[in-house]
Parts: structure tokens; C-alpha cells; sequence
């Protein structure tokens, strides 16, 4: 069988969530706060019918995903349709988007020290993945054009987001460390094998706040899918 996408799984993962609570809960009750008919639900659930921008806007809004799975949700459908598409979810990324750019920019400073620190191509990302700051080593390795990009993920091989967005989801679960390895992209159109470590940065009652990436040139080598750490 194949597997589902991952923004596909999370609408699975939600409905269960609802039946598990009233066991007579439905899809067409489903589809009905969704504001989609059930035939419409059913295909999507079946990842056999693509999912709008705006049935996208409402599934953030209204089903209980928590920010690390609103990322893996904007981010799979970006992918399976383009990426303009996460352009327009970002706004629905963060519950509290006000709060978020008070704290980001109250860390701005601590970021670029931290990474300035560190000899190998390193940066750091927020929950929604956007780079909030790097080093020259990161800096020297990729070309201008990519910094431009709207998040990190942008930067991965194609063929290897799916999996990072996996370990991304588990690693949320168990605020853990996870390495893996990649194609990342370097230029317009070349790609570099890299092993990247991605960490967790708390505050001092353990909540993540941001999470630090660094990256390690593995060009002599194959690159591979995402394995935890």
C-alpha cells in the first residue's frame, strides 16, 4: 500500500482524534466543519483529490493542529502543489504571530552570536522553518539567490523533504536531537551532499524556541534519507 502524504495523514490523525472522543462521529460531520462535501472529504482522505489554498486556510484554522504539525501540513502541500503555496499559509503558521515576532526579535542578537561561534556552516530556524540567522560558513556555501528562499526546507532536495518532515514531526514529539543526510541546495541548480544535525534551542523551563542546524559536507558520499539520532 502506499504511503499517504503527510498533510494527508495529519487530516487522518485529526479525525481520529474527534472519533476517539464521540465514537459516532463521522466523515461527513468531518467534512461539514471542514465546509466540504463528504465526497470531496473522502478523496482527499484517499489522496485522490488535491487540497485548495483556501480548504488548506480552513483546516488550519479550525482542526487542532499543534504549530509543529501546522508546518508539516503547509509544508507537504507546498510540495505536492508549489511553492507559492506556502507563501500564502504562513500567516496561519503561528497562533500567536504578534508574540512570535516579539521573541524572535529579542533574540536576534543571541542567534548571531551563537552561530557565529561555530567553524562549520551552521544557522538557525524557527518552528515554522524560516532561517532566522547564520554564519559566513553558511553564508559561503550557499549562492544569493538561495538565501532568498522563504524557509530551510525550500533548500532540500525534492525527493528528500517527505522523510526530514517525518523526523521533523517525531522530533517535535521528543524534543530530541536528529541527524540525517541530504541533498541541499547550493545554487540555481546545483545540489551538495550534506549531513545535517538539528538541535533544540530551550528556554530555561524546557520549552524549544528554536532549533539549531549544522551542517557537515558528506560531497564523496550518497545522500540519503533522514534517520534520528
Amino acid at each position: 500500500m502506499a504511503l499517504l502524504p503527510i498533510h494527508v495523514e495529519l487530516l487522518h490523525a485529526a479525525f481520529e482524534r474527534r472519533r476517539a472522543r464521540n465514537p459516532r462521529y463521522s466523515i461527513r460531520a468531518f467534512a461539514k466543519h471542514m465546509s466540504l462535501h463528504p465526497s470531496s472529504m473522502c478523496r482527499i482522505l484517499a489522496a485522490k483529490q488535491k487540497i485548495s489554498v483556501s480548504s488548506a486556510r480552513v483546516f488550519l484554522d479550525r482542526l487542532d493542529f499543534d504549530d509543529r504539525d501546522k508546518v508539516a501540513f503547509a509544508a507537504s502541500l507546498s510540495h505536492e502543489k508549489a511553492r507559492e503555496v506556502w507563501k500564502d499559509l504562513a500567516p496561519y503558521l503561528c497562533d500567536n504571530a504578534a508574540n512570535a515576532r516579539a521573541e524572535n526579535q529579542s533574540n536576534e542578537e543571541r542567534d548571531r552570536e551563537l552561530v557565529e561561534f561555530l567553524p562549520q556552516p551552521c544557522w538557525i530556524m524557527d518552528k515554522t522553518l524560516k532561517i532566522k540567522a547564520a554564519n559566513t560558513s553558511w553564508r559561503d556555501l550557499v549562492a544569493e539567490p538561495m538565501k532568498q528562499l522563504e524557509t530551510w526546507l525550500d533548500l532540500l532536495h525534492f525527493e528528500d523533504r517527505a522523510v526530514f518532515l517525518e523526523h521533523w514531526i517525531r522530533a517535535g514529539e521528543t524534543v530530541r536531537a536528529f541527524e540525517f543526510e541530504c541533498r541541499f541546495q547550493v545554487t540555481d541548480s546545483a545540489f551538495k551532499a550534506l549531513s545535517i544535525r538539528i538541535m533544540p534551542i530551550k528556554d530555561e523551563s524546557g520549552r524549544v524556541l528554536r532549533w539549531l542546524c549544522i551542517a557537515k559536507d558528506m560531497s564523496s558520499s550518497e545522500a540519503v534519507g533522514p534517520a534520528a539520532v
